[in-house]
Parts: C-alpha cells; structure tokens; sequence
C-alpha cells in the first residue's frame, strides 16, 4: 500500500465542492489535491481557489509591439529611405493596411505565447495517475501532507461521503538499471 496518498470518490459536484472545502479547513493546501474527473470543471463550481491569468497582459503587449513594428515597417522605412513617387503620402491606404495586419499579427502571436505560459504544465506535478475505468464518480487524489496524519484526511473524506479506493504499488517488471532485453522468437 501506497503511504502519503489516498485516492477517494465522490458521487457528485456538490460532494467535491464539499470534501475540498472539508480538506482546507484541515490546513490541507490545493497542491496536495488533485481532482480527476472527465468534466473540467471551473474552480469556482468545486470550492476551488480562482487564480488571476496573466493573459491580458500578453494579449496587451502584443498589441503594442505589433503595432510599433508595423508602424516602424511601414512608416519608418518611408522615411529611411524616401522614394517620392507621384507626390504620394507617407500615410497612404497601403501603409494603414500594413500596420493593422502586423498589429493583429503580433497580437495573435502574443496571445498564443501568453496562452502556452498560462497552462504551462505544473511546476511539481502529484503523478500520473491511472484510475480504473469503472469507477462511478469523481476521483480525489490527496497527497498527504507531511505533518499530517494519513487517517485523519481518510476519516475526513469518509465523513464527507467519500468512498476510499485502495492504492496498490505496481509490481516492478524490471531494474531500472538494467537494459530491456527483447528476445527474438525462435522459427
């Protein structure tokens, strides 16, 4: 048996809400549980903590310096080098044209870029988990905290309506340090 994790289901949304709620109270904090579900719920719905995105920020600068590299592209290249063809304007409609394209490039770039940092993958992930595919609700994975008792969030989450699933190390097949040997089958 696993020591440290304890894997529980729940039936519903509202026993989520409720068991998270239950295991902060404990002092248990939101990287210690992990909620495996086929339904991304938002935070707010489950008890969760709402975190503030960084998104706009990303989308804001990339409207800002996709507009200045249009302008510089187009404009300044005007001015760099002036070739006065038929008394024409240096903010002519083509000019226009170039910087909104460039601006909105720039902006679908960053936006894209502030998207990939957002959902960056966890700094310090519990593990990869494989639940069975039977199990009827919501999975609660908790890693018991170290000063924490590993009965005491087993109690909890059994008050709160919870079903316990049992953890079960899987057999090693093989060293990690040995090499895989694949044997050819004898014709």
């Amino acid at each position: 048996m696993s020591r440290g994790v304890v894997f529980a289901v729940v039936k519903n949304q509202a026993g989520v809400a409720r068991a998270m709620r239950r295991l902060r109270r404990m002092g248990i904090s939101n990287r210690y549980i992990e909620l495996l579900t086929e339904i991304p719920y938002p935070p707010t719905l489950i008890g969760g903590e709402v975190s503030d995105t960084r998104l706009p920020w990303f989308t804001a600068a990339g409207l800002i310096g996709g507009l200045l590299t249009g302008l510089f592209l187009a404009v300044g290249t005007l001015l760099l080098y002036p070739l006065i063809v038929g008394s024409q304007a240096i903010l002519s409609p083509p000019v226009v044209v170039i910087v909104y394209e460039i601006t909105i490039l720039g902006l679908v770039v960053m936006t894209f870029v502030g998207f990939v940092y957002e959902n960056r993958i966890r700094r310090d992930p519990l593990r990869d988990w494989v639940v069975p595919a039977n199990v009827d609700g919501h999975v609660l994975v908790v890693q018991v905290p170290p000063d924490m008792v590993e009965s005491r969030v087993r109690e909890a989450l059994l008050e709160e309506g919870a079903r316990i699933l049992p953890v079960e190390e899987p057999e090693r097949t093989r060293p990690e340090d040995d090499a895989l040997v694949i044997e050819r089958e004898a014709q």
